[in-house]
């Protein structure tokens, strides 16, 4: 693919939902996220991004891959990192961004049951699978 734009999704996980941000532009809903800056891992992009969008200090908890899609033409590679809250409540801190926050359960975001950008349903099909099921047993035994 040609002009490729990197970027870092971040996956707040709770129970068996994920924090997701309806994106006013496209009119879907996707992870908090966003460009990876110049010098700046996608670690550090997935908590830069999450602390701008939805007011949260997270921790990333280990990588999930990546994925390629495209939104209105443009071309995305997504580094996509498991994190966990350790400070706040969700809140919409970019509202000119974004016109809606919550939490949607995997396996609904795994049947594209409403909009929702490429890269959640590719996440919830790939979670949903066997590394899913075993990270959801590691949590469990917390």
């Amino acid at each position: 693919m040609t002009n490729l734009t990197e970027l870092a999704s971040c996956v707040v996980i709770r129970d068996d939902s994920i924090l997701l941000l309806r994106k006013r532009k496209w009119g879907h809903w996707e992870f908090p996220g966003g460009k990876i800056e110049p010098g700046e891992s996608g670690k550090d992009a997935a908590v830069r991004e999450a602390r701008e969008e939805t007011g949260c200090e997270v921790r990333v908890l280990e990588g999930f891959g990546h994925d390629e899609f495209s939104v209105g033409g443009k071309h995305f590679r997504s580094s996509v990192f498991i994190t966990e809250i350790i400070k706040g409540n969700p809140i919409v801190a970019e509202p000119d961004k974004f016109d809606g926050i919550g939490y949607f359960k995997i396996s609904d975001c795994a049947n594209g049951s409403f909009d929702l950008s490429p890269s959640v349903v590719s996440f919830a099909k790939r979670f949903l699978g066997d590394k899913g099921l075993a990270l959801k047993r590691k949590s469990a035994k917390k």
